[in-house]
């Protein structure tokens, strides 16, 4: 490869990293502010006020609740952290204090702390994750009560995907030119809409804010479509502070692998026509972006962690890593992580897509697949290169969410039924190819 080649390969590569690098570390040092400055509240009585009410119980998980949702243990767990403050604020502005390990229901041990303050764990911290969700808990709780906080999260989803619709059918209508790309969006928020499960995750005090920024991610790219596209280096920028609010707000939920296939997917599809820069090209270095603001921030936590809890929480922190990835066996109860379990577990758990709709979430699935198949053949010939890596970069970029349920096999079997949701991605991806094969082919 000449020179002149390897400097346009490099120049890409090396600003991402650079851009990727500078957000993680304003989005850690902005978060840890944050942190510090949401201390010192006392929200117990919104609390007891949710559990008088019934917007909080003393069970873990709700089936089929559409009003406070399914997954209430993360609730209350995030909100035991957030009025939890018995460590110093250096410790506290690290990590929140650790419930976990506590034997009980998780809502039953809030419960009682609210109302009792007791009984209490041992001081320990939960160096895992960022717990951007915490920090946020901390600050809406004082002037919202808990059904408000999730009537915020859920109205706020449902907004921006009714936006990125209207945003897509505008690009569809006004610009011609742009309008294979306008269907892909379009075909992904209505996909969003009806299979992320808002119904009984959009309200979560954990999913929430996660789920808010991926949305946010898909109308930026939409946005950037319908303005005609977008220069590489403000698509660098863009994948750069979406890996840093992803990790920030990350619960191992599946914001992670989402995000992956997301920029992957769709950097292509924001990227202006007249781009020097070649899709592929353009798809790595913002994925390489992505993932530098994301392992800056985790570098930084563990930092952190490292000097304020001691290398021993480290230890911790990767034997958690190890559980996950089925590398080593689980402390306690154990878990069949085999491989027939894994995949029993990923399939039945589908549901989790558009609760109480079996088997509507894999046949969605079926057609998207097929669907993106049929337009992967007839692109074949296309004479537009382009044309025919942004189609392979759109079916490639589930493989980023099937090497992330391959690596994290144990967490799969135990929480296959959340992490399904980010298969609506293979839905949204399937038709939204679909689409984008057939205008481009009859275009040609």
């Amino acid at each position: 490869m000449n020179r002149p080649a390897l400097a346009r390969i490099r120049r890409p590569i090396l600003g991402a990293l650079g851009i990727g690098f500078a957000m993680g570390l304003l989005a850690f040092a902005l978060l840890c502010l944050a942190n510090r400055m949401s201390l010192g509240h006392d929200d117990t009585a919104r609390i007891r006020a949710a559990f008088a009410s019934g917007d909080l119980q003393d069970r873990d998980w709700l089936p089929g609740n559409t009003d406070i949702g399914h997954h209430q243990f993360n609730d209350c767990l995030t909100l035991l952290q957030a009025i939890d403050q018995r460590g110093t604020t250096a410790q506290l502005t690290v990590s929140p204090i650790i419930w976990t390990d506590m034997p009980g229901g998780m809502c039953a041990k809030l419960h009682a702390f609210a109302e009792r303050g007791g009984p209490t764990p041992p001081v320990a911290f939960y160096n895992r994750y960022l717990h951007g969700h915490t920090t946020l808990t901390r600050y809406l709780l004082p002037d919202h009560s808990v059904a408000d906080i999730r009537e915020l999260y859920k109205k706020t989803e449902i907004r921006l995907l009714v936006l990125g619709i209207s945003i897509a059918m505008l690009t569809v209508a006004l610009r011609r030119r742009r309008a294979a790309s306008g269907l892909v969006w379009f075909a992904a928020f209505i996909a969003f809409a009806r299979f992320f499960g808002i119904e009984a995750f959009g309200q979560s005090l954990s999913h929430g804010p996660a789920d808010i920024v991926f949305v946010g991610a898909i109308l930026a790219l939409a946005l950037a479509n319908l303005a005609g596209g977008a220069r590489l280096w403000l698509l660098l920028a863009g994948a750069a502070l979406f890996g840093a609010l992803t990790i920030d707000f990350e619960f191992l939920s599946g914001g992670l692998p989402l995000g992956t296939a997301l920029v992957i997917g769709g950097t292509a599809l924001a990227l202006r026509a007249k781009a020097k820069t070649s899709p592929v090209m353009a798809a790595a270095s913002a994925t390489i972006a992505f993932w530098a603001a994301v392992l800056t921030t985790i570098a930084i936590k563990l930092a952190l962690v490292a000097s304020t809890f001691g290398t021993g929480a480290l230890a911790q922190i990767a034997r958690s890593t190890e559980v996950r990835m089925a590398i080593i066996p689980t402390t306690g109860e154990p878990v069949d992580a085999s491989f027939g379990r894994f995949v029993s577990e990923l399939f039945w758990n589908l549901d989790a897509l558009a609760p109480g709709a079996w088997p509507l979430p894999v046949l969605a699935m079926a057609l998207g697949v097929a669907g993106g198949l049929w337009a992967l053949f007839v692109l074949r010939p296309h004479p537009d290169v382009r044309v025919r890596q942004t189609a392979w970069l759109l079916a490639g970029s589930n493989l980023a969410l099937l090497v992330w349920v391959v690596a994290t096999r144990q967490h799969i079997v135990l929480h296959a039924w959340f992490m399904d949701r980010i298969f609506v991605w293979t839905i949204a991806s399937g038709f939204g190819l679909f689409a984008y094969g057939a205008m481009k082919r009859r275009s040609t």
